[in-house]
């Protein structure tokens, strides 16, 4: 990894679990651009991890997931137009690359969590939080624009008029108001136990069915026209599916070769 993907994330892998901490504490986990730009090749090789069942986004420190845009960096060079042109396209990317992850993603969050620190749990498939975390998308107040594919995410995961309220209001919110308008999925008393139960959701699934099925949920999304016949084709075709059926018939839990690491 980059410099900057080193000072930023420690990984650790726990048996199908691959766990990114965010480890910047002295800058409150601020997300800088070399951080952007190295995130779509670590997607990259998390993609060719066959054997994952769930990718997990947190932070090391505890009370802090993230602060959003490393500003003493906006502060140095934000004000060069290109570079701020360039700057939001390479954010774009490396939140496409982590929506677009094979694997099925979670934010587990645990206080502040903040502009472009929000965006990145915005585009994870799962979001969980303790009570005492809050959110805020504070663009409006810098006087800028949020990434728009974060937007477009946040706009599909809350609606239309709570995102209004969100980036043109810049206000702060509580947890329980984030889960009521859907911002987050679940509050959890500590993170440890709320990873646990989520990662227990797909120990009895297909992590291959899980792959092609979060390909149809984009395309349900961006082209809900789009023919599906290449995901039929490589499910029917799938060792999963033939012990899923099987399986099935015979009343017992399934044993997934792509879970087992069986072949």
């Amino acid at each position: 990894m980059s410099n900057a993907m080193d000072e930023m994330f420690e990984i650790e892998r726990r048996d199908s679990i691959l766990i990114l901490r965010m480890n910047r504490p002295d800058r409150r986990n601020a997300v800088s651009q070399g951080v952007w730009l190295g995130l779509p090749d670590l997607v990259a090789r998390i993609n060719a991890m066959d054997d994952l069942r769930l990718v997990v986004l947190t932070s090391s420190t505890p009370g802090m997931f993230s602060s959003g845009a490393d500003l003493v960096e906006f502060k140095e060079v934000g004000f060069d137009v290109e570079w701020s042109i360039s700057n939001q396209r390479a954010v774009g990317a490396a939140l496409q690359a982590l929506a677009e992850c094979v694997h099925p993603t979670l934010a587990a969050i645990d206080g502040p969590t903040i502009g472009a620190g929000a965006a990145l749990a915005i585009v994870c498939d799962f979001r969980i939080a303790t009570p005492g975390s809050i959110f805020a998308i504070p663009p409006a107040k810098l006087g800028i624009v949020y990434p728009q594919f974060a937007t477009v995410a946040l706009v599909a995961l809350v609606g239309e008029r709570h995102a209004r309220s969100l980036l043109l209001t810049a206000r702060t919110i509580a947890a329980d108001e984030a889960a009521q308008m859907g911002l987050i999925d679940r509050i959890v008393p500590d993170l440890e136990s709320g990873v646990t139960a989520v990662a227990a959701d797909f120990s009895s699934t297909s992590p291959t069915a899980v792959r092609l099925l979060k390909q149809s949920i984009r395309r349900a999304v961006n082209d809900p026209t789009a023919l599906s016949d290449d995901l039929v084709r490589a499910a029917v075709t799938s060792a999963d599916f033939r012990e899923g059926v099987h399986a099935f018939i015979e009343r017992r839990p399934p044993g997934f070769a792509s879970i087992s690491g069986q072949d």
